[in-house]
């Protein structure tokens, strides 16, 4: 998408604030997460709705396809 973007004429670097990532934000929001749920199943499951049935297929869909390709430890 920056590249696209760029190529358009605009700066990338408009884009980072709405679609960049940034390390500390993400910190701060699984802090908060951990704070309010407990865990990340805990937020699925009372923040989200997502119960464990749900929970596990999203890892199916998610998370062991990249395990299986070694994309994650």
């Amino acid at each position: 998408m920056f590249e696209h973007f760029r190529a358009l004429g605009g700066d990338p670097e408009l884009l980072k604030p709405v679609l960049g990532v940034d390390p500390q934000y993400l910190r701060t929001a699984v802090d908060e997460m951990q704070r309010r749920f407990g865990s990340i199943e805990g937020y699925f499951d009372r923040g989200l709705g997502i119960g464990p049935d749900g929970q596990h297929a999203l890892r199916a869909a998610l998370i062991e396809p990249l395990e299986a390709a070694g994309l994650r430890e």
